[in-house]
């Protein structure tokens, strides 16, 4: 008992940096892992505007939501966590025979690279 006494009277200082050192570098792994989420939920609620820019005329204007079709379409290429349901959104669209399958193609081939 004597020498665990004597052993944390010596290294009282060092175990002190090395506590430290773990408390900080745990909660700046909990501050990136934060982040992280707040990321990831961010790019879903982008994700979801743009397939609902897509899909929603925002007016009657026809040109002007064409317009915004194809920026929402061209937009999807950079999630590319999100292949699978965009390949899928984009190939039903095609059916479709809309205005913008090249467009479209173009995407799913950038999806596929």
């Amino acid at each position: 008992m004597k020498e665990i006494l004597t052993f944390i009277e010596l290294h009282s200082v060092s175990m002190a940096i090395v506590i430290s050192l773990v408390g900080g570098l745990f909660k700046f792994w909990q501050y990136i892992d934060i982040k992280r989420n707040e990321l990831k939920q961010k790019r879903f609620e982008n994700y979801h505007k743009l397939i609902e820019r897509l899909a929603s005329p925002l007016n009657s204007n026809n040109n002007t939501f064409l317009d915004v079709q194809k920026a929402a379409v061209f937009e999807l290429r950079n999630y590319p966590e999100y292949k699978k349901v965009t390949e899928d959104i984009l190939k039903n669209w095609i059916k479709r025979d809309t205005q913008l399958n090249d467009l479209m193609n173009d995407t799913l081939k950038e999806l596929n690279k």
